[in-house]
């Protein structure tokens, strides 16, 4: 048995300027760009057939636009979605301490959330050659693992990689 992830970056946001403060980066909204790019992205998942047992996301504006949806299209219930502020300006360590809090029961998680966190995860638990998840991009792995607690360094496989850049 094997545990599937699937790391999700929030599609384009609102810019940053100087004036921005930590607070306003978090009330950041998609742009109409941003919110085609993740309708795009969950209709690509829902042609591969993926959906997962349950939707983790950073509790930030943009992150949840984007996991509600993927959601829509996946044909999830938004209310469903778990916000964890764990995922926020968070580190990749974190984020494995968010999957790791995931219960058994669910074989497949989609974590929704930001870079840099999300990159490095993807390169700890996966050989691979992808330097940056690129906003709206997902990354699908599979973990040799009966508990989300069990996961280790390198042990997963990188079943799919897209963006919305891909077309």
């Amino acid at each position: 048995m094997s545990k599937t992830l699937i790391l999700v970056r929030h599609a384009k946001a609102e810019d940053l300027d100087a004036s921005t403060s930590y607070k306003d980066d978090f009330k950041r909204e998609l742009t109409h760009k941003g919110k085609e790019d993740a309708r795009e992205m969950g209709q690509r998942l829902c042609s591969m057939k993926i959906k997962p047992g349950i939707i983790i996301s950073s509790p930030a504006v943009r992150a949840l636009q984007t996991a509600e949806i993927i959601a829509q299209e996946i044909q999830m219930n938004k209310d469903d979605i778990i916000k964890s502020k764990n995922i926020y300006d968070s580190t990749a360590q974190s984020l494995l301490e968010v999957i790791g809090e995931t219960e058994d029961v669910f074989n497949s998680l989609m974590l929704v959330g930001h870079n840099p966190s999300l990159t490095e995860l993807l390169i700890i638990l996966c050989k691979t050659n992808i330097e940056n998840i690129p906003k709206g991009g997902i990354a699908g792995i599979r973990l040799p693992v009966l508990s989300w607690n069990n996961i280790t360094t390198q042990c997963g496989t990188l079943l799919f990689f897209d963006s919305p850049k891909n077309k």
